[in-house]
């Protein structure tokens, strides 16, 4: 019974990490978009490295923006800009 209580916790988990990840890539996506329309660069809210790390890579294949870290942890937050 504890393997299957296991296996239930971490895919919960897993499902959790999923989602987060889709959020941050929508995130990342649309604040692209409102950088490229306003044509000034926006600033995320801090997030961990990882969930930085998802954001630069959610666009980085877009030349019209490119992303930097900015700032100290654990404040440290992306910052997208227009090419």
């Amino acid at each position: 019974m504890q393997a299957c209580a296991t296996t239930a916790a971490i895919t919960r988990s897993t499902r959790r990490a999923i989602a987060r990840a889709d959020q941050l890539s929508e995130l990342a996506v649309a604040t692209a978009e409102r950088v490229l329309r306003d044509g000034k660069p926006h600033k995320l809210e801090p997030m961990l490295p990882s969930e930085r790390k998802i954001v630069h890579l959610a666009i980085s294949d877009n030349p019209a923006v490119r992303t930097e870290s900015e700032g100290e942890e654990p404040e440290r937050c992306v910052v997208i800009h227009p090419t």
